[in-house]
């Protein structure tokens, strides 16, 4: 008898199975998404940069190409991607922005480093490590391996356009001396002595160079520095000054903040002129295209991001992404032009928005 009641149970199960399966079945037709799904899909992408399947991408393009704690990522030289250091190991990989595939390229640990200036030939860098002493500045090069050790009497480093060649703020007592050298810091020749503080360094063309220093707590100056020591002064007392410089210095793009939002500006070095541009960014969310003819930012406004790509010509907008939700630490057009690369800003993590609209 228990036999017998064990397989009517059994045969009611089977029944039940089958009914559901038909159900779900002819309500559900095979190789068909639900518009639910794609719009989960879509979601994932823009809040977690997780790609959903073909088909359902995301409507802004933004995606995540590096989950790690990045440091100081910067184009690879020679392909369309992306070499970071690691944060918490100070190891350096290389990923690539179409496939997300990821090469280790050195395994050395570099405990209590903090930050790094590559060269613009990604063959050289200058790491900041944090010391007793201040910010211990080192030098090394990928190709001969050669290392040297700079001083943690460095405020502010800048390479030279062709990775020759190093600008240093090196501090003085009371003064600042603006040296350029080789980039193991040999050959030293000063080109300025000055009192200016809280200075930043950058070197955009052969022989101009570029520094700003702090004149308050918010506000700052900023002057171009010839190789021979000529000191101009560009831009007065601006607050949370940002600077881009187009690649043949001939434009600089600027802001300041006004009224608590950000003015993006841009300054002709030859005529003189100055024009508004009217993106809500900052210059150090922009970034150049090669040619110089146009730049993309990231303009951030009520709580949500969009892309913008800005010619030069007339200084018209084109959105390329509009409402995402990021907030970005750094911003650079990739290697071959056709990526935005973005860091974030709350986990360094490394993202990517195609550029080709």
């Amino acid at each position: 008898m228990d036999t017998r009641k064990q397989l009517i149970i059994l045969i009611v199960i089977t029944a039940s199975l089958g009914s559901f399966l038909t159900g779900y079945l002819l309500t559900h037709p095979s190789g068909q998404t639900s518009g639910a799904g794609q719009q989960q899909g879509a979601l994932l992408s823009r809040f977690t940069g997780i790609k959903p399947p073909e088909g359902s991408a995301a409507p802004d393009g933004l995606f995540k190409i590096s989950a790690d704690d990045s440091l100081s990522a910067t184009n690879d030289g020679s392909s369309d991607g992306v070499l970071y250091y690691h944060r918490e190991t100070g190891f350096v990989s290389r990923i690539s922005i179409a496939d997300q595939k990821s090469t280790l390229v050195s395994d050395v640990g570099l405990p209590h480093l903090i930050g790094v200036i590559w060269s613009p030939d990604v063959k050289k860098v200058l790491g900041l490590y944090s010391s007793a002493s201040g910010t211990l500045y080192k030098y090394f090069d990928y190709e001969t391996h050669k290392t040297a050790e700079l001083g943690s009497d460095i405020a502010a480093a800048a390479f030279s356009p062709d990775s020759s060649s190093v600008a240093l703020a090196k501090i003085s007592g009371d003064e600042t001396d603006i040296i350029v050298a080789r980039p193991d810091g040999s050959d030293p020749r000063t080109i300025l002595k000055t009192r200016l503080r809280d200075l930043s360094l950058s070197w955009q063309s052969d022989e101009l160079l570029s520094l700003m220093a702090g004149v308050s707590s918010t506000a700052s100056t900023l002057y171009t520095l010839g190789t021979d020591g000529a000191l101009v002064k560009i831009l007065d007392s601006m607050p949370d000054l940002k600077i881009r410089w187009s690649p043949d210095a001939t434009e600089l793009l600027y802001s300041s903040t006004v009224d608590d939002r950000p003015g993006l500006r841009i300054h002709d070095m030859i005529s003189g002129t100055d024009q508004a541009v009217g993106v809500m960014a900052t210059a150090d969310h922009c970034s150049w295209h090669l040619d110089g003819r146009s730049f993309v930012c990231v303009a951030e406004e009520n709580a949500s991001s969009s892309i913008v790509r800005v010619l030069v010509s007339d200084l018209s907008l084109k959105t390329l992404a509009a409402d995402l939700v990021f907030s970005p630490d750094d911003v650079f057009i990739s290697h071959l032009q056709d990526f935005l690369v973005l860091t974030n800003r709350a986990d360094h993590s490394i993202w990517a928005a195609p550029l080709s609209q």
